[in-house]
């Protein structure tokens, strides 16, 4: 028996309602006739369906569709049968999957032989070797059958049905094995016009002796519709002048999972929960968010009316739900309730938050898709520290960061810019194999005049697109960013590009990347470019350092350089050790005319680890560290040299590791 499966389904509602209003004036010379009119909104409502159909290829001799036979009248050695069937695949839904298996009454997908009167033993003929795939069919052997779909996946093009044929056509056909669970046999994108058919053939090949009677199974056929897309839309109110408005998409049949086919999806989810606990001003201290209030128009996306939400944030306030009838992608939107004040929504986005339940949820982040519209400057408070911090962190399954996010953002004027894109992105679009970070994204950030910058990219890009292999560090990224006035610059580039890109084979760190970086001012440089290249590019045959990437540095004003360089190129580009055509990267060409002389045990409140691990396991690393050391830290006294190993060059190709002073190694 051949099962099959059809559903159809269409419905249609038209609803019109609607009147006109007449008056007649009292003077019709002196007033004008007065009217009315009125819009009615017409629904059609199509429904989804799919249809299976089946026909016999010999529907004479096999009229029903629930049975197939082949028939070898005339059995002797190695004798072979074969009939076939039609099925066709009639859908409105923007493709679908069909699929197939064959079970028998014994839990295998041989055919048994039926009505014996002694269960047992029980004649069969098994399946062809399950090594005969539809990507790679081969001929049957003795006592096997199989079956093939004529034209597609590696099948032949054409097959013989030729009752008891001992004929080299079906000899040399190729046929597959159909196991007990479900085969896809297409995957389509598109609508069928009107119906996709499919030629299946089924064949056996059997000895003379084998003991007479009927052997069966039951093959099953199964298509599936793919779900109908969602029109999402513009994403906010792109026809006035409304512009306080923020969208983003989401997919709740996501998960964590490094396909980006939307076809493949297999999530159920139902909710999104849009996370409102926001860092702005957060303490420093304690890390602790703020519990900003919120007070927005929400569109969910799924066809319902704007919704009024209303509440205060915090770090482990659940979140705004979402709730739709079906799992698919669905654009949101937020506005303003009213007039937009300054950081109307500092409430939006994840927190410094180790309890990863409601909006925390790893699943729940994993359903943000795209960011589609800029934020605007009104969004966040203007001034306030940790401005963006935390916003979109570990959106795994995002797909990239829009070249205009920042684009309406002002900073001018502002003299504490700390904090203010921690861990923005880090994890963001993990999953994505082709996310990068766009050029000119910081263009906008005008840090004239500012003081504090610490922590102001403290791990922005962290395992951002980690997956992906051609993610790179655009060139000029940093070019709006003046440092000349600031004070503290710690852990202003720590962990910053980390684990960004590491499979990428081409990535390497931009030439002049600092170039805008004075630290001529600066008392605090604690941390400052901690673990900045950690991991970046860990696949890239060609990055190297570039030359002169430390030139701006300058020390004489610090009190403070604990762990200053510590791993900062730890493992960055790691495949980059024995491509003899690729050039290496020389210590003594980084620091350029840096100057890292002039603190002394006396006046530096602390410079521990300065350079611990600093280029740990980087094999392209080549020079003499000595000259290095000699060069640049010649004034240093003698606690700044690492009085424990600090691993500084452990791993590398420098060429006198040997010689160096185990402190360095």
């Amino acid at each position: 028996m051949f099962k099959q499966k059809l559903a159809v389904a269409l419905v249609a509602s038209l609803a019109i309602a609607g009147g006109i209003w007449f008056f007649t004036p009292i003077n019709p010379s002196s007033a004008a006739v007065p009217s009315t009119s009125h819009q009615t909104d017409l629904f059609v409502n199509i429904a989804p369906f799919i249809a299976l159909s089946v026909n016999n290829c010999d529907p004479v001799t096999d009229p029903s569709s629930n049975q197939l036979t082949i028939s070898i009248p005339f059995p002797s050695n190695d004798s072979y049968g074969a009939n076939c069937q039609t099925v066709g695949v009639t859908t409105n839904a923007p493709g679908y999957t069909l699929s197939t298996k064959a079970l028998s009454n014994n839990g295998t997908n041989s055919l048994v032989r039926q009505n014996l009167p002694v269960p047992t033993p029980v004649p069969f003929i098994p399946s062809i070797v399950s090594t005969a795939t539809p990507a790679s069919p081969s001929t049957l052997t003795t006592d096997s059958w199989g079956f093939a779909v004529a034209g597609k996946l590696g099948f032949d093009t054409t097959y013989t049905t030729d009752p008891n044929s001992t004929s080299p056509s079906i000899a040399t056909n190729r046929f597959a094995n159909l196991p007990t669970t479900n085969i896809t046999i297409a995957d389509t994108t598109t609508i069928p016009n009107p119906t996709d058919n499919f030629v299946f053939y089924y064949a056996t090949r059997v000895p003379g002796n084998k003991q007479p009677g009927t052997y069966q199974t039951t093959v099953t056929y199964t298509a599936v519709g793919k779900p109908v897309p969602l029109p999402l839309g513009p994403p906010c109110d792109t026809l006035t002048t409304n512009q306080e408005c923020f969208a983003f998409t989401i997919d709740t049949r996501m998960t964590n999972t490094l396909d980006t086919d939307p076809n493949h999806y297999s999530g159920t989810a139902t909710q999104f929960l849009i996370p409102v606990s926001g860092m702005v001003n957060a303490n420093k201290t304690t890390w602790a968010s703020l519990n900003h209030p919120y007070n927005w128009i929400l569109n969910c996306g799924d066809g319902t009316p704007d919704r009024v939400v209303s509440g205060t944030g915090s770090s482990t306030n659940t979140g705004v739900a979402c709730n739709y009838a079906t799992p698919g992608m669905y654009r949101i939107t937020i506005k303003s309730n009213g007039a937009a004040a300054m950081g109307w929504m500092n409430a939006f986005g994840f927190s410094y938050n180790n309890n990863f339940s409601g909006a925390h949820d790893t699943d729940n982040r994993n359903l943000i898709k795209t960011i589609d519209t800029p934020l605007t400057n009104n969004m966040r408070t203007k001034g306030s520290t940790w401005r963006f911090a935390f916003m979109f962190e570990h959106a795994q399954n995002a797909t990239g960061i829009p070249a205009d996010l920042f684009s309406n953002i002002d900073t001018s004027g502002n003299a504490d810019l700390s904090y203010m894109f921690l861990s923005t992105f880090f994890g963001y679009a993990h999953n994505s194999t082709t996310a990068t970070i766009p050029s000119g994204l910081f263009n906008s950030i005008n840090t004239n005049g500012s003081t504090d910058m610490s922590y102001m990219f403290y791990n922005t890009f962290r395992s951002y697109a980690s997956n992906s292999s051609t993610g790179a560090i655009p060139s000029g990224i940093f070019n709006s960013i003046n440092t000349s006035t600031a004070v503290n610059l710690r852990c202003m580039f720590q962990g910053t590009f980390a684990v960004y890109a590491r499979p990428s084979a081409s990535a390497t760190i931009p030439s002049g990347l600092f170039n805008s970086i004075n630290t001529s001012s600066a008392t605090d440089l604690g941390f400052m470019f901690d673990q900045a290249f950690d991991q970046y590019a860990q696949g890239s045959t060609i990055g190297t350092i570039p030359a002169n990437l430390f030139n701006g540095i300058d020390t004489s004003s610090a009190t403070n350089l604990n762990r200053m360089f510590y791993q900062t190129f730890s493992q960055y580009a790691f495949a980059n050790k024995a491509n003899d055509s690729t050039p290496d990267t020389d210590i003594n060409t980084i620091w350029g005319n840096a100057n890292l002389s002039a603190v002394t045990a006396a006046s530096a409140g602390g410079s521990n680890g300065v350079f611990y691990g600093t280029f740990s396991n980087m094999p392209s690393l080549v020079g003499t560290a000595q000259t290095f050391i000699d060069t640049k830290l010649s004034h240093w006294s003698v606690p700044r040299v690492p009085t424990t190993r600090a691993y500084t060059f452990n791993g590398t190709g420098v060429t006198d590791l040997a010689s160096l002073n185990a402190n360095w190694k």
